[in-house]
């Protein structure tokens, strides 16, 4: 089912994080994995933090199914960077009295929002490696 994306996730510049029993690559956050057994894929979201990855949300899937592995990363990369900025906004106003540290929010949360709309743009996709 997912073997298209696989191909997809192989032919772009992608760090290679091949294990034993597994094939995975990883870009932007997003690490694919096929098992070299059942070549069943998986596909996580490194982001979350935890001790394991987490896999990506069945929205995401769907959008990793019917768009192709580029769209699904930009999906779950804006999903992260919007999650980042409520953080940054929910940690800046328990910090109300302390003037250096709510700038300090304040640009870090306008550098989230400026990455938010050049990943919602497009403009930050890996390459596709070339043919040849």
């Amino acid at each position: 089912m997912f073997d298209e994306v696989w191909k997809q996730a192989c032919n772009c510049f992608s760090i290679t994080l091949d294990g034993f029993g597994y094939e995975g690559r990883l870009v932007k956050g997003v690490k694919i994995v096929r098992d070299n057994e059942t070549q069943e894929i998986k596909i996580y979201n490194t982001s979350l933090g935890g001790d394991f990855y987490t896999e990506v949300t069945k929205k995401q899937y769907k959008i990793f199914e019917t768009k192709g592995w580029y769209a699904g990363v930009q999906s779950v990369q804006i999903s992260n960077l919007k999650r980042k900025i409520r953080n940054a906004i929910r940690l800046m106003h328990l910090e109300p009295n302390n003037g250096r540290r709510v700038k300090t929010f304040e640009k870090k949360i306008k550098k989230l929002k400026d990455e938010l709309q050049q990943v919602k743009r497009g403009g930050n996709q890996p390459p596709y490696r070339k043919k040849g």
